[in-house]
């Protein structure tokens, strides 16, 4: 009987043994993964796996994510005192209602312009692809949040 329990403790260890192989494996998977999400390079690698792009085609959305980037970091800089001066006056003992809708239509306008500058971007952007990719990153880009409302 004891020849029995031991096998089963033995075939228990054995299966606990590759659960956990398989999650340090999974790990430094996602690892991975999250890591490249860092980078813009990083990003487009993993898009162009996705998309199956040539070396070209990666090259060239690189060029335009670069390009992207830039006019989202200038879109943080010139918004910032907008949203400065709005939580400023929300913090106040009695917030002026004109002066905060006044400042959310000024930030307004500017996420509309940089939606358009986006909207130029992918438009440089998908005739660099198939038929059968742009549909593909279409799908992609209408997961995001910010195309959604579309």
């Amino acid at each position: 009987m004891s020849t029995g329990r031991g096998v089963a403790v033995t075939v228990l260890l054995v299966v606990s043994l590759c659960f956990n192989i398989c999650f340090i494996i999974g790990y430094a998977r996602t690892r991975s993964v999250l890591k490249q999400l860092r980078t813009d390079e990083g990003r487009v690698h993993l898009i162009a796996r996705q998309l199956n792009l040539s070396a070209e085609q990666e090259k060239q959305f690189l060029r335009l994510r670069g390009g992207l980037q830039q006019e989202k970091d200038r879109y943080q800089r010139e918004n910032a005192g907008e949203i400065d001066a709005f939580w400023a006056e929300m913090s106040q003992d009695n917030p002026d209602m004109e002066k905060i809708k006044a400042l959310l239509h000024a930030s307004a306008k500017k996420r509309e312009a940089l939606r358009l500058v986006t909207i130029e971007y992918m438009r440089e952007a998908f005739p660099l692809l198939t038929p059968e990719q742009r549909k593909a990153l279409a799908n992609m880009i209408r997961e995001r949040s910010f195309f959604k409302q579309l």
